[in-house]
């Protein structure tokens, strides 16, 4: 893997839109992403950051992080389709604890529907651990990054 991360721009538009095209599973669980220019009127450069990512010039896949409270970021992740079951969600993640932003944080946080079996899987190979639910049925999972955090144990949630 040569992975390349660009910050989300308005030059990823189309690319982005092409991955979500016929994705039926993405359209279900993260549908906003599918028109980044959502997201991209909701970054600023102290509390909220996203990426792509390619791969030898392909598009894999897009990450979203929101610093909620100091020190707590929440992701949020998506992989295209033709990309996904080949290992990128672990190197986005690697990836992503290597960015400015994340170098800040005590703790990672993110939700995951129950039957995404996928993500939950590649979660915890990357070191999170289900703290809950969330109150519309998503399992609530964290990364303690430093070992002076606390667990939030979903209180980054409410």
């Amino acid at each position: 893997m040569r992975l390349a991360w660009e910050s989300l721009g308005k030059r990823h538009v189309r690319a982005i839109a092409a991955c979500f095209a016929g994705d039926a599973e993405g359209m279900r669980r993260v549908a906003f992403y599918s028109d980044p220019r959502r997201l991209l009127r909701l970054m600023d450069e102290k509390t909220r950051f996203a990426w792509v990512v390619r791969d030898n010039g392909r598009l894999i896949g897009l990450i979203d992080l929101e610093i909620v409270r100091e020190g707590i970021g929440a992701l949020a992740l998506y992989i295209c389709p033709a990309s996904r079951g080949k290992g990128y969600c672990r190197a986005l993640l690697d990836g992503l604890l290597a960015t400015d932003p994340v170098r800040h944080l005590n703790t990672l946080i993110g939700s995951v529907e129950h039957d995404n079996e996928a993500s939950i899987r590649c979660l915890r190979a990357n070191g999170f651990v289900a703290t809950g639910e969330e109150g519309v049925g998503m399992i609530e999972m964290e990364k303690v990054l430093s070992r002076a955090a606390p667990s939030v144990r979903g209180d980054a949630f409410r």
